[in-house]
């Protein structure tokens, strides 16, 4: 009666009434007489291992995204979480190794800009390298510390004409650079290293005087040419609170790249014009950052 009364009552069936249903109806199935519910019996048997394989199946693959995920996450974080941490350090053994081994450099372009104007980076700058330059004349002696560079700090350098030998940084055309040292083999932060050659001129008076210039052959739409004087020997100058060489005359080599204002920041300059590329373009354009410079030691004219 207690059981009539709760069904009727609509109350939910107990643990027990539903595996008494379930093994009668198992065994309905296995009736004999019931060739059709036998074989869905059956189909129904084989087919719960396989629904089983595949949750299993289902809920590895769901981890396996989530390690790759995180993975990838932590080396993202641990190759462009601190870019110019990062890019600092494989400077810093480029320095060392460059001149332990007698190399001539010095900072170039932008950094070089960053040096004198901001003692190291360009805060608004969100770039991923460090722009320096040697001489054409010592690229096969720092072609030879590709092997101890890697040795010594773990980076990998590349030069132009082997960019697509190495995996990985094979990716990472080279433009305007002799080599480049990267952090690793995958990540594109590293040192840029431009090539400039050095030439015989003709200055004032038809005197012969030595210039270093760009090489033309890799690139042409720059054309641009310095005074040897003006670049060796390098000076020391700081970056980021760390020693690294400069060009002997590095406001003449700035106005000579971004014109005579150059000690005023400004945030959309684009860097590569042509006027400001050829050779005495900024020989006649006036000092005043240069003047400044000098006179207080502050290359910032506005902030």
């Amino acid at each position: 009666m207690m059981s009539i009364s709760r069904r009727a009552a609509g109350a939910a069936p107990s643990d027990l009434e539903v595996a008494a249903t379930t093994g009668e109806q198992q065994q309905q199935l296995r009736r004999p007489g019931n060739p059709a519910a036998a074989s869905s019996y059956t189909a129904s048997q084989l087919l719960l291992p396989l629904l089983h394989s595949r949750s299993r199946l289902w809920v590895a693959g769901v981890g396996l995204t989530l390690v790759v995920v995180v993975g990838l996450y932590a080396f993202y974080f641990a190759s462009f979480g601190n870019q110019r941490g990062t890019v600092l350090e494989v400077m810093q053994c480029t320095h060392d190794l460059f001149v332990e081994h007698g190399v001539t450099y010095f900072l170039d372009y932008g950094s070089l800009l960053g040096a004198i104007r901001h003692k190291g980076f360009i805060p608004w700058d969100d770039t991923n390298d460090i722009d320096i330059g040697v001489l054409a004349s010592e690229t096969d002696q720092i072609y030879a510390l590709g092997p101890l560079l890697s040795q010594v700090c773990g980076y990998h350098m590349i030069h132009r004409s082997d960019v697509a030998l190495l995996p990985g940084v094979s990716a990472f055309v080279i433009k305007r650079g002799a080599f480049r040292v990267f952090h690793n083999r995958v990540t594109p932060i590293y040192v840029d290293v431009a090539d400039y050659e050095v030439k015989q001129t003709s200055g004032e008076g038809g005197k012969e005087e030595e210039e270093i210039v760009l090489t033309d052959s890799h690139y042409p739409e720059l054309d641009f040419h310095l005074p040897l004087s003006r670049v060796v020997p390098v000076r020391e100058c700081q970056f980021e609170g760390r020693v690294f060489h400069c060009p002997h005359d590095p406001f003449y080599v700035l106005t000579q790249q971004f014109g005579s204002d150059w000690c005023i920041p400004k945030q959309d300059f684009k860097p590569f014009m042509a006027d400001r590329h050829s050779a005495g373009a900024g020989a006649s354009r006036p000092s005043s950052c240069v003047t400044a410079c000098a006179a207080t030691g502050n290359c910032t004219l506005y902030p």
